[in-house]
């Protein structure tokens, strides 16, 4: 009896000693958590403090000296005789006059320009709760291709809309000019329109895809696609390939991505503002969102990327004022007519980048939360992604073994926001597969706002030609 008593006794003991050390190692755990979550909230401020100064008050500065610069030189130029007075009073009248109003014909003109594109012929197909599929059939007297392209739209900060961007300059024109239908799957509408917009998943995004690409197949009569995403639509389209290896390899010939982060955590500036943030304010960011409005507001992405790349200055009233300002033809402005192509590039541009634009397109939960994943954590070497389809892990080794996919990536040498490097997966486990092109001249949006790179006549334009090396893969 006594032994027995000794044992349940020493077990007991054990058992103490065990729940013990637990208690103590998840209390040292929780410690340097904590401290790891501390010292981040420092290094954010600290990150989004030194960009504040670099992207906001030295261009403040800047700009205060240059007004004063112009205001000066004028009236120098005046009062020895180079020009009179009543030229001086309307240049200091224009300039004031175009930079009072230049954030309204932003807001006005520019909201109507940007992505106004409309195309001869297209027709809708299909539409689901957050989704449309256009028809674009190949320009008039263009040499008709076999391949059609199916561009996957969708969730993009400041809208899927620049693929539209103007009638003169936008991204579907240089493949229908040569003969490729387009199938354009886009956001149907912003967060106004579309009732359950935050209702968005990343399951529901693929499988919006695998629909509207057996759509398409259907309608191009059975041929083969080239799939494609421009930006951060181009891990939409990738994700389409790997959660769904057997459709795509039914639909899918060649996966096109332009100026993609592949794997998110190699794009420099902006993967080390995401790792800036602590876990516990994404956490309840999310968390808030979810229990709202089941998004993430436009307005929180919008901050992170302009203080992360110094770029906010130019949005704010003070900068709206100061390209007016230096630009004092907008004073003659008063109808869309009246603007020159430069300045229906400028101001589409300028409402494209706005505050009132992103916070029109807000980004799901869901989704965040997988872009979330990708630019902090990234892929690993096998090309495993920190993302599920339905339960099932996602890995760059399933279309690599389950598919004969060719696969094509288009980066921009002077692009500012997504590297090249961002795709060095893709190299390293497609090899011949995949065929990875670097353009010296090309910056993040050149392939859509400068439709003379494209000409193949041209002395400076892009080599190879991207239509050019999509067809050479898709007839192998």
């Amino acid at each position: 009896m006594q032994k027995k008593l000794i044992e349940s006794t020493g077990k007991v003991a054990e058992q103490i000693s065990d729940l013990g050390a637990e208690f103590i190692e998840k209390s040292v755990d929780h410690y340097f958590h904590s401290v790891t979550e501390v010292l981040k909230t420092f290094g954010m401020n600290n990150f989004f403090l030194n960009r504040f100064f670099d992207g906001g008050v030295v261009p403040t500065i800047n700009s205060l000296v240059e007004l004063e610069r112009d205001m000066t030189d004028s009236f120098l130029n005046t009062v020895s005789g180079k020009n009179d007075w009543a030229s001086y009073m309307e240049e200091m009248y224009n300039r004031m006059y175009a930079g009072s109003k230049y954030e309204e014909l932003v807001q006005t003109f520019g909201k109507e320009l940007f992505a106004s594109t409309k195309y001869k012929g297209e027709k809708l197909l299909l539409e689901n709760d957050w989704f449309s599929l256009t028809y674009i059939p190949a320009k008039d007297g263009a040499e008709k291709q076999e391949a059609a392209l199916f561009h996957v739209g969708g969730i993009l900060p400041y809208s899927d809309g620049v693929v539209r961007y103007l009638p003169e300059a936008n991204f579907f024109d240089r493949f229908l000019e040569r003969g490729m239908s387009v199938y354009a799957m886009e956001l149907k509408g912003d967060k106004d329109s579309i009732p359950n917009y935050g209702a968005l998943t990343f399951d529901k995004m693929i499988d919006s895809v695998d629909k509207m690409t057996e759509t398409a197949f259907e309608h191009n009569k059975g041929k083969k696609m080239v799939i494609e995403g421009y930006c951060g639509l181009g891990m939409q389209a990738l994700g389409f390939v790997i959660a769904k290896p057997k459709e795509a390899e039914a639909r899918i010939k060649v996966a096109a991505t332009f100026v993609s982060p592949i794997d998110g955590s190699k794009t420099g500036t902006l993967a080390e503002a995401m790792t800036k943030f602590p876990q516990h304010l994404l956490l309840t960011q999310f968390t808030i969102s979810n229990l709202t409005t089941g998004y993430v507001s436009g307005d929180n992405l919008r901050r992170t990327q302009d203080f992360a790349l110094k770029g906010f200055f130019p949005k704010t009233p003070f900068g709206r004022f100061v390209t007016g300002w230096k630009n004092k033809e907008y004073a003659k402005v008063r109808k869309i007519e009246d603007l020159t192509p430069a300045q229906r590039k400028d101001l589409a541009g300028a409402y494209w980048i706005s505050p009132q634009n992103c916070n029109r397109y807000p980004v799901p939960v869901e989704i965040a939360r997988y872009s979330t994943r990708l630019f902090s954590k990234g892929i690993d070497d096998q090309g495993n992604i920190p993302q599920s389809y339905k339960g099932i892990s996602m890995t760059l080794q399933t279309p690599l073994k389950q598919t004969k996919i060719e696969f094509a990536g288009f980066y921009g040498a002077k692009d500012r926001l997504v590297p090249e490097i961002s795709a060095e997966i893709m190299t390293k486990l497609f090899g011949k597969r995949y065929t990875h092109v670097v353009h010296p001249t090309a910056g993040h949006v050149s392939y859509i706002l400068s439709p003379e790179v494209w000409d193949k006549n041209n002395p400076k334009g892009l080599k190879p030609n991207p239509v050019d090396v999509i067809l050479e893969l898709y007839a192998k």
